[in-house]
């Protein structure tokens, strides 16, 4: 297919790229720092452009068979800033591929804070959702606009749900092993709530299956094989970089940082399974646990 990438110069847009070039498909990288787009393979064929605006959408998918959408903000993306991207994004790369009756769709949506269960319960694709606060709010919104086309114009549509994405780059290098080699990193409350992993590698590969698979309208949860709590994974992690146990903070005291919201997503507690995604499209992680994929990322 050719394949529009929304988002190609980003953490896990990158990665898609290069995963989708290996898998035969030819990738057209939409995003809106030209800087980070030339750092992509030459055989890459490069559109800047912002998602927000309409026709700059329209002339990129022009002659795309599917859509990957990864062009969504991150978590240090104020809300108020993070929003249009969302709605208006999603709502002019879903119009183009009804326009185009594209043959796949692909979101990247967020599996933290998506789902309604007890602490520590396990969770999978058909867990009750329930969105509660403005951060998965916002997501969750994109995600029914991508759900009413699918359902309105028979886009074939795949919502795909990692929890947290390592790798060399993104929000993990910088917020986790950034913070935690100058010591600025924090444990928020005492760590004992259960946490999703996958490797971006990992990741990018579900994310290329799901779109060449999309077919109705379907829900993933992209995850490794091995739940772990907050405190365990940054033990793991410091332990890896050499640097001293983190130590913890009150959670009230680190919502006046990182805000409410944040704070819920951090201290949520829950175990994701995998099974439909490897069940469909028989994906393996190549790293079953966060402790197998750190060394590839510090190496």
């Amino acid at each position: 297919m050719r394949v529009l990438v929304a988002g190609a110069g980003g953490f896990i847009g990158s990665e898609l790229t290069n995963v989708l070039l290996q898998r035969g498909h030819s990738v057209i990288a939409f995003g809106r720092t030209a800087a980070k787009l030339n750092g992509l393979p030459p055989s890459v064929d490069k559109r800047p452009g912002d998602v927000r605006d309409s026709d700059a959408v329209r002339r990129a998918a022009k002659d795309c068979d599917a859509i990957a959408h990864l062009a969504l903000p991150d978590i240090t993306v104020k809300y108020r800033e993070a929003y249009p991207i969302w709605i208006e994004g999603t709502r002019n790369l879903l119009a183009a591929a009804v326009e185009r009756g594209m043959r796949g769709f692909a979101i990247a949506s967020g599996a933290v804070g998506a789902y309604r269960h007890e602490p520590g319960a396990w969770v999978d694709e058909s867990t009750p959702e329930g969105l509660r606060n403005r951060v998965t709010q916002g997501r969750g919104e994109a995600d029914d606009l991508a759900r009413a086309a699918s359902r309105n114009h028979g886009l074939p549509l795949s919502v795909v749900r990692p929890p947290i994405v390592y790798g060399r780059g993104g929000p993990f290098g910088t917020y986790i092993l950034g913070y935690m080699r100058r010591g600025r990193y924090r444990v928020v409350g005492d760590g004992a709530n259960y946490m999703g992993f996958v490797h971006v590698g990992d990741c990018a590969l579900a994310f290329a299956l799901a779109l060449e698979g999309a077919h109705g309208d379907e829900t993933f949860i992209v995850v490794d094989e091995t739940p772990i709590t907050l405190r365990e994974a940054s033990d793991v992690i410091a332990q890896a970089l050499g640097v001293p146990r983190p130590k913890t903070v009150p959670p009230f005291l680190a919502q006046l940082v990182l805000g409410k919201a944040s704070v819920q997503i951090i201290t949520e507690s829950q175990r994701l399974r995998n099974a439909k995604m490897k069940a469909r499209f028989g994906w393996t992680p190549r790293y079953a646990s966060l402790r197998d994929g750190l060394p590839s990322v510090l190496a």
